[in-house]
């Protein structure tokens, strides 16, 4: 089970990342993007930015106790992360996170991680804008 330092970060790095998308995002994709960040910050330091334990699955790693996905919903009901219907998705189950004035969040986020983390947020979300991934 987490703990409350790895629950803090992981709802800081989900704001974050939403931050520095600008734009709305299934929370499959962003998911897999916390992985990503996660894992290349790992391989570069030996540390996690968030501390989340991930489970290999078939299509892609998952976070243990579906943390990442508790934590959104935990963010929308605090009123810090807006959700929405995916429009193109009539299941009523798939939906679009984002979030208001990213700027303001970003700016928030960056101060509450540090230097180091916030450069491989930064670093990952450049490069999937940049391949237009998502």
């Amino acid at each position: 089970m987490p703990d409350q330092d790895h629950i803090t970060k992981t709802r800081l790095v989900i704001r974050g990342m939403l931050a520095l998308l600008k734009k709305r995002v299934r929370r499959e994709n962003l998911a897999e993007l916390i992985y990503l960040a996660d894992n290349k910050y790992y391989l570069n330091t030996g540390k996690s930015i968030t501390g989340i334990q991930y489970i290999r699955a078939d299509r892609a790693p998952v976070a243990e106790n579906d943390i990442i996905a508790k934590q959104l919903d935990s963010l929308v009901h605090a009123g810090l992360v807006s959700k929405a219907p995916d429009p193109f998705k009539r299941d009523g189950i798939s939906h679009h996170y984002w979030v208001e004035s990213p700027s303001a969040v970003w700016q928030e986020v960056k101060a509450a991680i540090g230097m180091g983390p916030d450069q491989f947020l930064l670093g990952i979300v450049m490069l999937i804008l940049n391949h237009n991934i998502i």
